[in-house]
């Protein structure tokens, strides 16, 4: 990963989430606005529609047969891989799922970049829990499942996928992180802090992973020159994890289209557009 960026779209969020909540009274230029929303959303879904196939593999055939070991490497190379090539990692809540996608949506159609969405692509980590579970930890004469064990394959699912995310950060170049209420649920003083782990394992993973130059030699001057730019009975569980994102380049609504603005008027695609950001934000 060479550099990540702290993107704000909470104006943009709000904006969505009125156009779904109020489809049938909007007037027409509201309709037109929700309708580019809309676009670049099955944009991307149509992306990972057809980048999924390379994923997917019926999980009943996935190394859980009769041996007493699983091979846990090739189960997560099989239902996380990471030979996959993209440009951005996007760090989100799942709450901001459709806004992640029409982030995706917008630079791939705009830029030709290539943004990973992890639950796009790998969607069926509670799928591959309940495969191994129903083997492993099902108790067929009381029909329950087995605490303990339970909590055995959770660990052993979410530790291959975590390990598969963070492989999958360092192959990134780059790391948009996407702050919104719902990512960054919480403020104490100076201090942000998150109700997911995922987000706090991600951020912390970015501070710690090794900066890497692109391959590519970045013409910075020539950029310059170009421009200068539930319901229960119970409390949930809720644990808050400290989220330090200071290292995160800020990046707002304006900055982000104003970049994709200005890359498509001098004709910055895929790499050459992410050379662009890193010189003039």
């Amino acid at each position: 990963m060479y550099r990540g960026f702290n993107l704000e779209l909470t104006d943009l969020e709000k904006e969505y989430d009125y156009y779904k909540e109020n489809e049938s009274k909007l007037n027409a230029k509201e309709q037109e606005n929700y309708a580019h929303f809309k676009k670049y959303i099955q944009c991307a879904k149509d992306n990972y529609i057809e980048k999924k196939q390379i994923c997917l593999k019926p999980l009943k055939k996935i190394l859980i047969g009769e041996r007493d070991v699983i091979d846990g490497s090739a189960l997560k190379n099989k239902c996380f891989p990471v030979n996959l090539s993209y440009d951005i990692f996007l760090s989100h809540s799942h709450r901001n799922s459709e806004l992640a996608l029409y982030v995706a949506g917008i630079l791939k159609k705009c830029l030709k970049l290539d943004v990973f969405i992890d639950w796009a692509l790998w969607e069926y980590c509670d799928e591959l829990l309940k495969e191994i579970d129903k083997k492993y930890c099902y108790n067929e004469d009381k029909k329950t499942f087995s605490y303990i064990s339970r909590n055995h394959s959770t660990s052993h699912v979410h530790l291959m996928l975590n390990t598969a995310l963070m492989e999958m950060m360092d192959c990134c170049e780059c790391l948009f992180f996407l702050n919104t209420p719902d990512s960054i649920n919480l403020k104490m003083g100076i201090e942000n802090r998150t109700l997911s782990p995922w987000i706090f394992s991600e951020i912390s993973m970015s501070r710690l992973i090794k900066e890497k130059d692109p391959i590519r030699t970045v013409n910075e001057s020539a950029l310059f020159e170009a421009y200068s730019v539930t319901a229960s009975t119970k409390p949930s569980l809720e644990i808050s994890y400290a989220t330090d994102i200071s290292h995160l380049f800020q990046m707002n609504e304006e900055v982000f289209y104003q970049w994709i603005t200005n890359c498509n008027d001098i004709g910055y695609k895929s790499k050459s557009a992410l050379d662009y950001l890193y010189a003039n934000c």
